[in-house]
């Protein structure tokens, strides 16, 4: 969207003294379709510019945050801020180095480094020319210290004092809530002494005009992008291969790289939110597609989903024997080693730090060496590096290679509640075996270490020729592990068969209560697990955190190997210690072969409770898997109607969540009762009232929920839909250095669409709660009180019967602010003639004919705004 760039005179421009001279800036206020743009100059005028028309171009683009271009979690050196809006501009002499417009200008960094320009994210990387070497220019215009007076696009009545009346600029900022950036100005009036904010190209509005400049700053005129004009990447540039981190293709693989809260809340406008987005987190995608500019679609095993572009980082091909750097960033890093070799504190060393690539596992995790060190990690943590120097990095590695109980343990202690970190641990030193072995370390004869890399490594003649030297090789241990562990995690069958038959302790645990056959599913190998099986492993030992083999099976998806150890005598009920059984982890899992093993055995207990008080069936709902609830209920229909302790049911918690379909799958086979109450008396409408989920209640208003039905403090459902609000996460610390904040009018529409059909249903809106007020005096938005006040003023008198749909559309069209159906940018603001349906803007409504809404398609005689004036199509105003 052009409308509101901030520009200045470009490279053809030929239009005289229209701007005000040389630096002075300007607000593009419309694309014209024939590739000129208008543009309100900020000292008065507008000028029709060319932006590509006859191979001319009369604009260079100032500053493009005002439309909303924002790199997320793009941290400027200069400012320390997490989130660059606008361009950024990249160093390319250092890694990782950003910085903002502002800094930029402010000469912050390294004055003699070439940068490079990325107007927008995922755009191509423009190489630009040395700033100790470029002309600085003076920006002029609406800016700290100008004086105003109204503009061309002022709508505030006399809030200046009158035409003609002038104020000072006090700061730049954002307007508002809207989505972009330094797009609005702060002015004092001079005759009243008020200040308020106006718009200087949100939206491409411009409020004000100045009548006596101020400076804003400096910028590099060669330095700033040709409007309308296509520039082209340097190809030879950059340190790290051209395929830099934030440029995406469609085909490329990619990764989500933010934590689920602020993820959630990120989703907002940019292709919503659904439970399973959140087991996207960490795991490779592929792009399918950019929607726009802050959106993508990414396929996960076949199933599509759109992100925002701000939480999605590319994931690079890499081979064995490639250069790679390590991301920086410890909290990502984290994140994403999460089932993908996880995290110790050891590992911190190697962010930002150069190795190279040893070894690819089966599922893609990349086993990268420093030296004598190596380590696993996630493929989206690793970007190739050309001709860069390998760091070599200390192993730290005891010198002790006895017993097991004379070791210290270089694996640390463990956060019982990590169930993957076991696991983590176990694959880093698997790496760092495979690394002595590939390096090919001498080593004292027959000694533990020579065991230890040859079992890594299946070489099944030098093991067995260390048998031979010395047998008790065989049961020795090496950093919390032995030789059996070993060869079993990295699946080596027949090193296995030939350490069990020269004795190897098959049950054997270490320090964590790991035992070989929970060792050789940790490593997803399943010959070598049911090798163990058939050798009497114990099924039913169980580690330190309580997990079983059968909860290992479930983790890590080894389906074969969960019928073995059930067929050979598992528990399918054991409870770890969060008091999970394997059911639960199939179903946290959304393994619909795992939930369909597990409930064919006969002796499945479906009412252990674990520790978050939740029996299987509500454990499905809280996940949203749908499988697990409709098989569950067909298992044992009584569940449905089972309640924790606190007296919520499966569909309470299907509802507070918000997942409709595992709802709907227990009220119409379930049958369950759509006004259980809990301890406070609330029903699941009660919950979905709270939190604004219209689709949600109208599934259970639909199904009979009862639209008055009072809870303890005596609040009906029409109370909450009114008086609720959602709990979003908005203060989570990541929304906030994102700049993210929760829009206090998002859920209007829900909630309006929701009054309206329990009104319809007969709510009474006169109901007192314990308190003393009624739905409407709970109400904290004034907005929607005067929308929901004018629905029942319109429909009390006279009214007989219910409302129909498409009248309770009218009246949330006619109502409420909501954005243009045509462009999602503007504010619809204008009433379409006869039917007086307001969802479009003034520009689009002159762009249809007959009324977008699907149930209207009325044509369009005349446009109103919404004091009732007749609009004319200002493109045939001369």
């Amino acid at each position: 969207m052009a409308e509101g760039l901030r520009v200045v005179r470009g490279p053809d421009w030929n239009l005289g003294n229209e701007d005000r001279g040389e630096g002075h800036v300007g607000t593009v206020v419309k694309d014209n379709g024939d590739q000129t743009y208008d543009v309100y100059w900020d000292m008065g005028g507008k000028s029709t510019c060319r932006v590509g028309k006859g191979g001319k171009f009369d604009l260079r683009i100032l500053d493009n945050a005002p439309v909303g271009v924002k790199h997320l979690s793009q941290r400027c050196e200069g400012c320390q801020k997490n989130t660059i809006i606008g361009v950024l501009w990249r160093c390319a002499s250092c890694n990782d180095a950003n910085l903002c417009t502002p800094c930029y200008y402010l000469d912050k960094h390294d004055l003699s480094h070439p940068f490079q320009r990325i107007d927008k994210p995922h755009g191509s990387s423009v190489p630009v020319p040395k700033r100790s070497n470029s002309v600085k220019m003076k920006a002029l215009g609406i800016f700290p210290g100008a004086k105003v007076v109204r503009g061309p696009n002022w709508d505030f009545g006399t809030q200046d004092g009158g035409s003609g009346k002038k104020g000072k600029v006090e700061d730049l900022r954002g307007f508002g809530s809207d989505v972009g950036g330094r797009n609005a100005v702060r002015v004092r009036w001079e005759t009243s002494g008020e200040a308020n904010v106006y718009r200087v190209g949100c939206r491409g509005k411009v409020d004000l005009q100045c009548v006596e400049e101020a400076p804003g700053g400096s910028y590099y005129r060669e330095h700033l992008p040709v409007v309308g004009k296509i520039e082209r990447k340097n190809e030879k540039s950059a340190t790290v291969d051209e395929t830099s981190e934030s440029l995406l293709k469609k085909g490329d693989k990619c990764v989500i790289d933010m934590p689920e809260v602020p993820l959630k809340e990120l989703q907002r406008g940019h292709g919503g939110w659904s439970i399973r987005m959140s087991e996207c987190i960490g795991e490779i995608g592929v792009v399918k597609n950019f929607p726009n500019d802050s959106t993508v679609e990414i396929e996960y095993k076949g199933k599509s989903y759109q992100f925002h572009a701000g939480a999605v980082r590319k994931v690079y091909d890499v081979k064995v024997g490639d250069v790679v750097q390590v991301l920086k960033d410890e909290t990502k890093a984290i994140l994403l080693q999460r089932n993908h070799g996880g995290w110790n504190d050891d590992m911190k060393k190697s962010l930002g730090k150069v190795g190279k690539v040893v070894k690819i596992d089966s599922d893609g995790d990349v086993a990268v060496a420093f030296g004598n060190q190596a380590w696993v990690f996630n493929p989206g943590l690793l970007t190739p590096v050309k001709g860069g120097n390998v760091d070599v990095l200390d192993d730290g590695e005891a010198d002790n290679d006895g017993d097991q109980e004379e070791e210290d343990d270089a694996s640390g202690s463990q956060d019982q509640g990590e169930r993957v970190q076991i696991g983590a641990d176990l694959a880093q030193l698997m790496a760092h075996l495979l690394l002595k072995g590939a390096l090919g370390a001498q080593q004292p004869t027959a000694s533990p270490e020579q065991m230890f890399n040859a079992c890594a490594n299946g070489n099944i003649g030098a093991v067995n020729q260390l048998i031979q030297r010395n047998k008790d090789l065989v049961n020795s241990w090496h950093k919390n592990l032995t030789p059996l562990m070993v060869a079993g995690h990295q699946g080596h069958e027949n090193v296995v068969k030939l350490l069990l038959q020269n004795g190897a302790h098959i049950n054997a645990s270490n320090k964590d209560g790991m035992t070989p056959l929970m060792v050789s599913i940790s490593g997803k190998e399943t010959d070598s697990s049911i090798c163990l099986i058939k050798n009497k492993a114990d099924v039913n030992a169980c580690n330190n955190q309580g997990r079983t083999p059968a909860h290992f099976t479930v983790q890590y998806e080894l389906y074969s190997v969960l019928k073995a150890v059930l067929e050979a005598g598992a528990s399918p009920n054991r409870q770890d210690v969060e008091g999970d059984t394997p059911l639960h982890d199939a179903i946290a899992k959304r393994s619909d072969r795992a939930v369909n093993i597990l409930l064919s055995h006969p002796q499945i207990n479906l009412k252990l409770l674990n520790k978050k008080g939740h029996i299987p069936l509500m454990w499905a709902a809280m996940k949203d898997h749908e499988f697990a609830v409709e098989r569950l209920i067909e298992k044992e229909p009584s569940l449905v109607h089972a309640k924790k302790s606190d007296g919520y049911t499966a569909l309470h918690i299907a509802v507070i969540n918000d997942h409709q379909d595992s709802a709907n799958i227990l009220i119409l086979k379930g049958k369950a009762q759509v006004n259980a109450q809990n301890q406070q008396g609330l029903s699941p409408l009660h919950l979905a009232a709270h939190e604004g989920y219209d689709k949600m209640a109208k599934i259970l208003i639909e199904n009979g929920a009862d639209v008055d039905l009072r809870d303890n403090d005596g609040d009906t459902p029409l109370h909450l839909a009114l008086g609720g609000r959602r709990q979003t996460g908005g203060n989570d610390p990541l929304l906030q250095l994102l700049g993210l904040s929760v829009n206090p009018n998002a859920q209007n529409q829900e909630r309006y669409n929701m009054a309206v059909l329990m009104l319809q249903k007969g709510a009474d809106f006169n109901i007192n709660n314990k308190r003393g007020n009624s739905p409407l005096e709970v109400c904290r938005n004034g907005e929607l009180k005067r929308a929901v006040t004018n629905f029942i003023q319109k429909h009390r008198s006279g009214a007989s019967g219910a409302t129909s749909g498409a009248e309770a559309l009218q009246e949330l069209l006619l109502e409420l602010p909501i954005s243009c159906v045509r462009c999602k940018d503007s504010t619809a603001n204008t009433r379409l003639l006869p039917c007086k349906h307001k969802v479009l803007c003034m520009d689009c409504s002159f762009k249809c004919r007959v009324c977008p809404v699907r149930s209207c398609n009325v044509p369009i005689s005349d446009r109103c705004d919404l004091q009732g004036r007749i609009l004319v199509d200002p493109c045939r105003v001369q």
